[in-house]
């Protein structure tokens, strides 16, 4: 392929036609190899806000034309008021719009999962039983045995992760770091404290 493109450029054939069609055996090459996925604008897949629809996003742009149009008209007084009027009655449709298709998901939502299961999400919502944090109520104890409550849970995380200071259960090291912090430290560079700080 090298040596026939060297050719074709050394015999003076025309450049512009021979990258052109590299360009596009490139492009070819590059559509058949690698996976291409093309998702529509308006698939409700790719979409974040379920109540979303193709109406709202006309109307937000033409609500945002009206606005750019107003807001650009300086020197016709008479036209600038008219065109406020037209952008407000167009935000005010837009947002009545919007209002509208978020308590029409809301109930379409709350149709499926009420009739899918009564006790489900909508109820736990509605009664502020939706508590996602976990309680722990049980351990294990030395003995194999459980706790039986939350007290008993919580006195044994207690004893376990903050166990009492117990000189008789000192080891030799504990005893000789004890036996340390109890002396005071006298050392050279030790000052006494007075009141003025010096």
């Amino acid at each position: 392929m090298d040596c026939l493109l060297s050719s074709l450029l050394t015999e003076g054939a025309n450049i512009e036609k021979i990258v052109s069609e590299l360009n596009e055996t490139l492009k070819m090459a590059c559509n058949n190899t690698f996976p291409i996925h093309k998702a529509s604008r308006n698939s409700k897949s790719h979409r974040s806000i379920p109540w979303w629809s193709a109406d709202l996003t006309i109307l937000r742009k033409r609500t945002n034309a009206l606005r750019r149009l107003y807001q650009r008209t300086r020197n016709d007084d008479e036209l600038r008021e008219k065109r406020k009027t037209q952008y407000f009655e167009s935000k005010a449709t837009y947002a009545a719009t919007i209002r509208r298709e978020k308590i029409r998901s809301w109930k379409e939502y709350s149709d499926v999962s009420t009739a899918s299961n009564t006790w489900g999400a909508i109820y736990k919502i509605a009664a502020g039983k939706r508590n996602t944090s976990s309680q722990i109520t049980t351990l294990c104890k030395a003995d194999g045995t459980l706790t039986s409550d939350t007290k008993e849970t919580l006195s044994l995380m207690m004893e376990t992760f903050a166990p009492r200071d117990n000189r008789g259960d000192d080891n030799e090291y504990h005893k000789q770091i004890r036996a340390l912090s109890e002396q005071p430290a006298n050392t050279a560079e030790d000052q006494e404290f007075t009141k003025s700080g010096t």
